[in-house]
């Protein structure tokens, strides 16, 4: 089948599942989903096959452990792409769900993240809320990042080769991820012989708060809802001066008196306080922004860069890394000084350019020359066009 027929039977597929896994009783409601990709092609490798299983079993022993039942689903990619279990708590049946799984076979990892669709998109009310913070589903992707094509099912029974991975099947790859990471954090555990770490990078950093986690660091991953919870149970202000982690450790302190932290933990806590933009409701995140004026997307004040300038963090910058270190473009003048900027990675929000009263002249964004570089994208936010071969000077964009 062609691209566009596969789009539409994978995403078919994923309401089938959606359905399913609706049907199931054994979601806890109350608590985060993790939607678990496992490849298990040839591409791996029986030593990657192995490492790909350890890791898989060593988060969900130290889920059991936990008084948060973590909700499990799991997908397989490989000689078959599928769902191995729906949403459940039932920790030793989900471990052992891998029993049956074969190795070997291609590699369309763009099919496994259609499924995911199922959990993330289709799945009713996604958002768990621990405290303030907002968890969205998460999807544990653990692969070595090489897709061969997914719009051939009969070609999941042939082995993978190098010449297999084809640079439209990595497009089509990151092009899906991209989008479901705009909502929901993806973390890639590299295995296998040859990982890309390029491609895994990609996918796990264009996610809203995803990021690559080393074998060494699987059992620690595991207690990320955990130190969430903690978090959100810590009061602190925010002055962004440098010494904000010891803020955040001495409430620790203050908090939780009679606990022992480990330095890990304390790194994950500190790290989470000072990306708590990320479990912002993404809803009330735009509701926020669209409260500022009554149309932000304007040019309202010709001493600020106009509307499609690009941007990269300026030298007071204070927020981390929303930009995921990377360009911009201004979508919005919010008000006298202050920009509505779009990154490239899809994330929103508003950032001071020479914003009066108390911070006057500070400058969270500069201006660059940059251009927007597009990933199996028609258009793109910060792309600049000309007129094409059938523009009429009568028509205009509204």
């Amino acid at each position: 089948m062609d691209f566009n027929h596969a789009q539409e039977y994978w995403n078919s597929q994923a309401v089938l599942e959606a359905k399913k896994n609706c049907g199931v009783g054994y979601r806890n409601v109350r608590s985060p989903c993790n939607v678990f990709i496992l490849d298990t092609s040839s591409s791996v490798g029986k030593d990657g096959f192995a490492q790909m299983k350890e890791m898989f079993s060593i988060i969900i022993d130290e889920y059991a452990t936990q008084d948060i039942k973590e909700n499990v689903a799991v997908i397989v990619c490989g000689r078959h792409t599928k769902f191995l279990r729906h949403y459940s708590n039932h920790y030793e049946d989900i471990k052992h769900s891998l029993d049956e799984v074969e190795f070997g076979g291609s590699s369309p990892l763009t099919a496994a993240f259609f499924l995911s669709l199922a959990c993330v998109k289709y799945g009713g009310d996604r958002i768990h809320r621990i405290g303030a913070f907002c968890v969205y589903p998460r999807i544990i992707f653990i692969s070595d990042g090489r897709p061969t094509s997914f719009t051939n099912p009969a070609s999941a029974f042939i082995e993978d080769s190098p010449l297999d991975e084809t640079e439209n099947d990595t497009d089509h790859l990151l092009q899906l991820t991209r989008s479901i990471g705009k909502i929901s954090p993806i973390f890639c555990i590299p295995v296998g012989r040859n990982p890309n770490m390029t491609t895994l990078e990609f996918i796990s950093g264009q996610s809203r708060g995803g990021k690559i986690v080393c074998a060494p660091e699987a059992r620690q991953f595991a207690k990320y809802s955990l130190n969430i919870r903690t978090a959100s149970m810590l009061s602190f202000t925010m002055e962004n001066d440098c010494n904000d982690n010891e803020r955040i450790l001495t409430s620790l302190a203050c908090k939780f008196p009679d606990k022992i932290f480990t330095e890990m933990d304390q790194k994950d806590i500190i790290e989470i306080c000072l990306r708590k933009y990320l479990y912002q409701s993404v809803s009330s995140m735009e509701d926020e922004i669209e409260d500022k004026t009554e149309s932000p997307h304007e040019e309202k004040y010709p001493q600020m860069p106009r509307l499609g300038s690009r941007v990269r963090r300026g030298r007071d910058w204070r927020y981390d890394d929303h930009d995921n270190y990377g360009p911009g473009t201004v979508v919005g003048h919010l008000k006298e000084g202050t920009l509505l900027v779009e990154w490239d990675t899809g994330f929103k929000s508003d950032y001071r350019f020479g914003t009066k009263s108390k911070f006057n002249n500070k400058y969270d964004v500069q201006l660059c020359s940059e251009p927007r570089i597009l990933v199996n994208e028609l258009i793109a936010t910060g792309c600049l066009v000309t007129r094409g071969e059938a523009f009429h000077t009568h028509l205009f964009l509204v």
